[in-house]
Formats: structure tokens, C-alpha cells, sequence
């Protein structure tokens, strides 16, 4: 005869664990007033989200690099991409300076990852004076010497010889 309105449920959280990026997590509510209604909800997990890649090895011309990415939902999530050595093959080659007989040169390497551009420079070793030498024979008066000279400019003289002097001979005898 007389009537009490339902209560409702009053759902509180029982349980509850964060999604991460390789599981789902979930939530589980309880109603206050009745044990035996629960819910849970299913929460996607986050999959993972890789910022940029960061240097974390410099190739060389001998050496490969590496690569690394961390995932912004768990920084035990690395990820890594060896780099090659710097070759003409792999990279985008291109000559800054022409190294010569005295200076360095300097050569740049280019490759893309994952739209980000990475440029690697390394100093070329002078090339050092190729020197042709040509000899000065000495004569009477003047010294011998040798000159050598560099397709540069640069030359030297060195190896001087004394002058012979003057062997005078008899040619004509006149009584």
C-alpha cells in the first residue's frame, strides 16, 4: 500500500588502472546501496607516440651511428635506428671546401629519418705539395742547385752544387 521509490544507484569507483601504451586499462564502479551492481569501463590503450629522434652516436666515416626516440607515455619505451656509415651511398654527399696543398677541406653528409633531416660534416685532411723537382746543372761560374716546385706555387731550392770552376786546357800551342 504505500510505496518507497527506488533509491538509484549511487555507483563509486572500486578499482581503477591507467591504460598504458601496450594495454587497456579499466575502471570499476560498485553501487553503494547493492554490491551485485557493478559496471566497468574499458579504457583503450594509448599505443605508442615517439617524439623526434635524437643523436645519441655520431656516424663517422669508419663507425655507424645511432639513433634513438623515447615514447611520451613511458620513458622505458626507447626505440632505435642505427646510421650508417658516412658514405656517398647512403647519404646526400656534397663538398663545402676543396681541401688543397696547405688548407682542409670540409664535406657534408645528409640523410633523412622520419621527415627529420640530420647533416653530419667532417674535415678533409690537406692534401700536402706534390713537388717535381728539376736539377740546375752547375757550371764554370755558377752554382748547381735542384728547384722543386708545387702545382700550388710553392717551390724551394736545394742540393747546391759548387761551381766547376775553369779547367783551362791548351787548344793551341803557338812557338
Amino acid at each position: 500500500d504505500t510505496y518507497v521509490d527506488a533509491l538509484g544507484h549511487d555507483y563509486k569507483v572500486v578499482e581503477h588502472v591507467e591504460e598504458t601504451c601496450e594495454e587497456n586499462g579499466y575502471t570499476v564502479y560498485e553501487c553503494s546501496h547493492d554490491s551485485k551492481h557493478t559496471y566497468t569501463d574499458v579504457h583503450t590503450k594509448l599505443g605508442h607516440s615517439y617524439g623526434d629522434w635524437s643523436l645519441t652516436l655520431e656516424p663517422t666515416l669508419t663507425n655507424e651511428g645511432l639513433l634513438t626516440r623515447v615514447c611520451e607515455h613511458d620513458e622505458d619505451h626507447i626505440e632505435t635506428k642505427v646510421l650508417p656509415k658516412l658514405d656517398k651511398n647512403n647519404y646526400e654527399f656534397s663538398v663545402i671546401e676543396t681541401p688543397n696543398c696547405t688548407e682542409t677541406g670540409l664535406d657534408r653528409y645528409t640523410t633523412k629519418v622520419d621527415g627529420q633531416t640530420f647533416t653530419f660534416e667532417v674535415v678533409t685532411s690537406e692534401l700536402g705539395h706534390t713537388y717535381e723537382s728539376v736539377v740546375t746543372k752547375p757550371t764554370c761560374e755558377e752554382k748547381g742547385y735542384t728547384t722543386h716546385t708545387c702545382h700550388c706555387g710553392d717551390s724551394y731550392v736545394d742540393t747546391y752544387v759548387d761551381a766547376l770552376g775553369h779547367d783551362y786546357k791548351v787548344v793551341e800551342h803557338v812557338e
